[in-house]
Protein backbone atom coordinates (compact mmCIF):
# COMPACT_ATOMS: atom_id res chain seq x y z
CA UNK A 1 0.00 0.00 0.00
CA UNK A 2 1.87 3.03 -1.26
CA UNK A 3 0.71 6.44 -0.03
CA UNK A 4 -2.40 5.18 1.72
CA UNK A 5 -4.07 3.89 -1.19
CA UNK A 6 -5.89 0.91 -1.85
CA UNK A 7 -4.66 -1.51 -4.79
CA UNK A 8 -6.83 -1.93 -7.60
CA UNK A 9 -5.59 -5.44 -7.96
CA UNK A 10 -6.68 -7.32 -4.52
CA UNK A 11 -7.03 -11.02 -4.24
CA UNK A 12 -4.80 -13.59 -5.39
CA UNK A 13 -4.07 -17.09 -6.64
CA UNK A 14 -5.35 -20.34 -4.99
CA UNK A 15 -3.29 -21.71 -2.11
CA UNK A 16 -1.67 -24.79 -4.08
CA UNK A 17 -0.49 -22.30 -6.89
CA UNK A 18 1.70 -20.38 -4.59
CA UNK A 19 5.43 -20.88 -4.71
CA UNK A 20 6.41 -19.40 -1.69
CA UNK A 21 6.20 -20.36 1.92
CA UNK A 22 6.62 -17.35 3.59
CA UNK A 23 7.00 -13.25 3.16
CA UNK A 24 8.15 -10.15 4.56
CA UNK A 25 10.38 -7.58 3.63
CA UNK A 26 10.66 -4.45 5.75
CA UNK A 27 13.19 -2.05 7.75
CA UNK A 28 15.27 -3.79 10.81
CA UNK A 29 13.36 -1.58 13.57
CA UNK A 30 11.31 -2.66 16.48
CA UNK A 31 12.76 -5.96 19.12
CA UNK A 32 11.14 -8.67 16.49
CA UNK A 33 12.12 -7.81 13.04
CA UNK A 34 15.71 -8.22 13.99
CA UNK A 35 15.04 -11.64 15.37
CA UNK A 36 13.36 -12.31 12.61
CA UNK A 37 16.47 -10.97 10.40
CA UNK A 38 18.89 -13.21 12.27
CA UNK A 39 17.09 -16.05 11.68
CA UNK A 40 15.14 -15.80 8.48
CA UNK A 41 17.18 -13.47 6.09
CA UNK A 42 16.92 -14.41 2.42
CA UNK A 43 20.58 -14.26 0.88
CA UNK A 44 21.59 -13.00 -2.88
CA UNK A 45 17.99 -13.25 -3.42
CA UNK A 46 17.52 -17.09 -3.77
CA UNK A 47 14.43 -17.70 -5.12
CA UNK A 48 14.37 -21.10 -4.69
CA UNK A 49 14.05 -20.39 -0.38
CA UNK A 50 10.46 -21.14 0.34
CA UNK A 51 11.08 -18.49 2.89
CA UNK A 52 11.17 -15.01 1.34
CA UNK A 53 12.79 -12.37 4.21
CA UNK A 54 14.03 -9.11 3.13
CA UNK A 55 15.40 -5.98 4.60
CA UNK A 56 14.22 -4.53 1.14
CA UNK A 57 13.70 -6.37 -2.28
CA UNK A 58 16.61 -6.73 -4.70
CA UNK A 59 16.22 -5.75 -8.02
CA UNK A 60 17.87 -8.94 -9.54
CA UNK A 61 14.44 -10.87 -8.68
CA UNK A 62 12.48 -8.37 -10.74
CA UNK A 63 9.92 -8.86 -8.39
CA UNK A 64 6.97 -6.68 -6.85
CA UNK A 65 6.20 -6.69 -3.29
CA UNK A 66 2.61 -7.28 -4.60
CA UNK A 67 4.06 -10.33 -6.26
CA UNK A 68 5.88 -11.67 -3.31
CA UNK A 69 2.65 -11.48 -1.48
CA UNK A 70 0.54 -12.96 -4.42
CA UNK A 71 3.23 -15.91 -4.11
CA UNK A 72 3.44 -16.57 -0.54
CA UNK A 73 1.31 -18.59 1.65
CA UNK A 74 1.70 -17.03 4.48
CA UNK A 75 2.58 -13.31 4.88
CA UNK A 76 4.88 -12.71 8.19
CA UNK A 77 3.42 -9.44 10.20
CA UNK A 78 5.88 -8.63 13.21
CA UNK A 79 3.31 -5.72 14.36
CA UNK A 80 2.24 -4.35 11.43
CA UNK A 81 1.45 -5.33 7.44
CA UNK A 82 -2.09 -7.40 8.40
CA UNK A 83 -4.36 -5.19 5.89
CA UNK A 84 -1.69 -5.59 3.06
CA UNK A 85 -1.78 -9.36 4.05
CA UNK A 86 -5.27 -9.63 3.33
CA UNK A 87 -5.95 -7.87 0.72
CA UNK A 88 -3.83 -10.36 -1.32
CA UNK A 89 -5.14 -13.15 0.07
CA UNK A 90 -2.12 -14.32 1.60
CA UNK A 91 -2.83 -15.78 5.56
CA UNK A 92 -1.12 -12.91 8.15
CA UNK A 93 1.32 -14.40 10.58
CA UNK A 94 1.50 -12.13 13.54
CA UNK A 95 4.07 -12.43 15.52
CA UNK A 96 4.04 -9.53 18.36
CA UNK A 97 3.45 -11.05 21.82
CA UNK A 98 0.30 -8.61 22.98
CA UNK A 99 -0.59 -6.96 19.90
CA UNK A 100 -4.12 -6.01 19.84
CA UNK A 101 -5.50 -6.43 16.73
CA UNK A 102 -7.65 -4.14 14.74
CA UNK A 103 -11.60 -4.97 15.13
CA UNK A 104 -10.58 -7.97 17.96
CA UNK A 105 -13.97 -7.35 19.38
CA UNK A 106 -16.15 -7.68 15.80
CA UNK A 107 -13.67 -9.88 13.81
CA UNK A 108 -12.48 -13.86 15.19
CA UNK A 109 -8.76 -13.40 14.01
CA UNK A 110 -7.74 -17.29 14.70
CA UNK A 111 -10.32 -17.97 11.52
CA UNK A 112 -7.99 -16.48 8.91
CA UNK A 113 -4.52 -15.74 10.49
CA UNK A 114 -2.50 -17.68 12.60
CA UNK A 115 0.13 -16.32 15.32
CA UNK A 116 3.44 -17.17 16.33
CA UNK A 117 4.88 -16.51 19.38
CA UNK A 118 8.37 -14.26 19.46
CA UNK A 119 10.13 -16.77 21.00
CA UNK A 120 9.16 -19.32 17.96
CA UNK A 121 10.95 -17.60 15.39
CA UNK A 122 13.33 -19.99 15.08
CA UNK A 123 11.10 -22.46 14.04
CA UNK A 124 8.99 -20.79 12.01
CA UNK A 125 9.07 -22.63 9.40
CA UNK A 126 8.58 -25.78 10.79
CA UNK A 127 5.18 -24.33 12.11
CA UNK A 128 3.75 -22.82 8.81
CA UNK A 129 4.98 -26.15 7.02
CA UNK A 130 2.59 -28.28 9.34
CA UNK A 131 -0.29 -26.02 8.41
CA UNK A 132 -2.14 -28.40 6.21
CA UNK A 133 -3.31 -27.42 2.64
CA UNK A 134 -6.74 -27.28 3.59
CA UNK A 135 -6.78 -25.35 6.95
CA UNK A 136 -4.70 -22.64 4.35
CA UNK A 137 -7.80 -22.91 2.19
CA UNK A 138 -10.15 -22.53 4.65
CA UNK A 139 -8.54 -19.37 5.79
CA UNK A 140 -7.93 -17.99 2.40
CA UNK A 141 -12.05 -18.29 1.89
CA UNK A 142 -12.03 -16.57 5.23
CA UNK A 143 -9.76 -13.75 4.15
CA UNK A 144 -11.77 -13.18 0.86
CA UNK A 145 -14.95 -12.43 3.61
CA UNK A 146 -13.10 -10.22 6.08
CA UNK A 147 -11.73 -8.07 3.46
CA UNK A 148 -14.55 -5.86 2.60
CA UNK A 149 -14.14 -4.66 6.72
CA UNK A 150 -10.94 -3.42 5.57
CA UNK A 151 -11.54 -1.41 1.89
CA UNK A 152 -12.17 2.74 2.40
CA UNK A 153 -15.12 3.25 -0.13
CA UNK A 154 -15.56 6.72 -1.60
CA UNK A 155 -18.95 6.24 -0.42
CA UNK A 156 -18.95 4.25 2.50
CA UNK A 157 -20.35 0.48 2.13
CA UNK A 158 -22.36 -1.71 4.32
CA UNK A 159 -19.48 -2.89 6.81
CA UNK A 160 -16.33 -1.15 5.29
CA UNK A 161 -13.32 0.23 6.69
CA UNK A 162 -15.60 3.27 7.79
CA UNK A 163 -18.14 1.26 9.42
CA UNK A 164 -16.16 -0.70 11.38
CA UNK A 165 -14.12 2.41 12.74
CA UNK A 166 -17.01 3.63 13.84
CA UNK A 167 -18.09 0.83 15.32
CA UNK A 168 -14.89 0.35 17.75
CA UNK A 169 -15.23 4.07 18.50
CA UNK A 170 -18.77 3.73 19.21
CA UNK A 171 -18.08 0.16 21.73
CA UNK A 172 -14.98 2.09 23.59
CA UNK A 173 -17.23 4.49 24.09
CA UNK A 174 -19.81 1.85 25.94
CA UNK A 175 -16.91 0.17 27.48
CA UNK A 176 -15.46 3.32 28.80
CA UNK A 177 -19.28 4.76 29.98
CA UNK A 178 -19.98 0.79 31.67
CA UNK A 179 -16.59 1.12 33.10
CA UNK A 180 -16.80 4.23 35.37
CA UNK A 181 -20.01 4.41 35.85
Amino acid sequence: MVGGEIPRNLGGPSMDSRPYLAFFAGQDHGPVRPHLFRHWLTRDGDKNNTMQVFRTLPNALNESYRDFMTKSKFCLCPAGRLVEAIYYDCIPVIIADGFVLPFSDVLNWDVFSLRVKEKDIPQLKEILENVPLALCEEMQSRIREVRRHFLFNKSPQRYDLFHMVLHSIWLRRLNIQLNYS
